[in-house]
């Protein structure tokens, strides 16, 4: 598990010091005496200052002192708010990275479980093979007094049994299922793990949560990562299968601490190979909504990378910006990658990378070196 790059407690802490000073800041920049003051009428405080013309010019320099204090209790908020800002998409990155974490540790255990499971099953079942087998050449009051046995070597011997030959010739078409080992797998649990904690060395704390259905698909899991102040975020991706086991849609949600949500809906195309050849996803947060499509160009072959193929990806946002990014890969593993943004009023600007080969970076072509 990643640690936190940062404490944001710091941050936060800071988000309360700004608006403590504009709180302390009040009516005219203090408090106390000088601010009754100055919240009363020159007429009224004549008496204070034993002439009108003094109490005139402390009435004047009182709002001028004000509006400049307003204004900077403004400024002093919103440069909290900033610290606030930064705490919360630093926060929500990194909560997302150790999320991310945390989830793949959960699902590895999850398919070690499922690994176990399915080679008990496999050898139970062999078991149950190999034995009906024995009992149709005769072989089982033998193999039950040396069940330690191999059947190979007890037909290799001058003086084996009548059963062998039978066991040869079905050897030989491909009849006889092959002989288990006679040491049991280790029985896995009956429910596989569905949660998992993991604790930080900065206090910070990330929980997974797993569902699953009766053919033992995850359908959701869940991370919640929680700072030691008790901030957290909560991220939830759900999965829909198609019929061929595929995941065909994927539902990720992230609540923040601020109560606001981000939702990303992410539909798959498959081809007939069980390749992904089209990914449609559609995000929003609030009233602002994205969407981007993502298409693959060519054949995926065994041993390239997710990068290898072509691909072809257009987002649109609800502002009416839009990008399309074009990457083409050749055959070394050097390519071409063209990303073209449209901004509101309609202008385009096109920018082209190239790279090496695949264990290289993107380069703009005309970056200055």
């Amino acid at each position: 598990m990643p640690d936190f790059l940062m404490d944001y407690e710091e941050l936060y802490a800071m988000q309360r010091g700004m608006h403590s000073l504009a709180d302390q800041a009040g009516d005219g920049g203090g408090s106390g005496k000088f601010a009754e003051l100055g919240n009363r009428t020159a007429s009224e405080n004549t008496a204070v200052f034993g002439s009108s013309y003094l109490s005139s010019q402390f009435s004047v320099f009182f709002r001028m002192s004000k509006q400049r204090t307003e204004k900077a209790t403004e400024k002093l908020r919103q440069f909290g708010d900033t610290f606030e800002g930064v705490a919360q998409a630093l926060f929500q990155q990194d909560s997302e990275i150790a999320a991310g974490a945390a989830a793949a540790s959960a699902k590895s255990e999850f398919n070690r479980w499922l690994d176990e499971k399915e080679r008990h099953e496999n050898w139970v079942e062999a078991t149950e093979e190999w034995n009906e087998y024995l009992e149709s050449i005769g072989a089982s009051d033998y193999f039950e007094e040396h069940p330690d046995a191999v059947m190979g070597e007890v037909c290799a011997e001058d003086d084996r049994p009548d059963f062998c030959e039978q066991w040869e010739n079905d050897l030989d078409e491909n009849k006889a299922p092959q002989q288990p080992s006679p040491d049991e797998p280790p029985v896995p649990d009956e429910n596989p793990p569905s949660r998992m904690k993991f604790t930080n060395a900065d206090g910070s704390t990330t929980e997974v949560t797993l569902s699953y259905n009766e053919d033992f698909e995850i359908t959701s899991e869940t991370s919640t990562t929680t700072l030691p102040d008790g901030e957290e975020i909560t991220q939830t991706t759900d999965y829909t299968y198609d019929d061929d086991g595929n995941v065909s849609q994927e539902t990720v949600t992230v609540e923040l601490p601020d109560e606001s949500e981000t939702k990303t809906v992410t539909d798959y195309t498959y081809d007939a190979d069980g390749e992904v050849v089209k990914e449609n996803a559609t995000t929003t947060h609030g009233e602002d909504e994205s969407t981007s499509v993502r298409e693959y160009e060519g054949d995926r072959t065994d041993g390239l990378h997710y990068d290898d193929r072509d691909y072809t990806v257009t987002t649109e946002n609800s502002d009416g910006t839009k990008s399309v990014e074009d990457v083409t890969i050749n055959e070394d593993g050097s390519g071409t990658r063209t990303v073209t943004e449209t901004d509101e009023d309609g202008n385009e600007t096109t920018t082209t990378y190239t790279r090496e080969g695949p264990g290289n970076r993107w380069v703009d072509e005309d970056a200055e070196d």
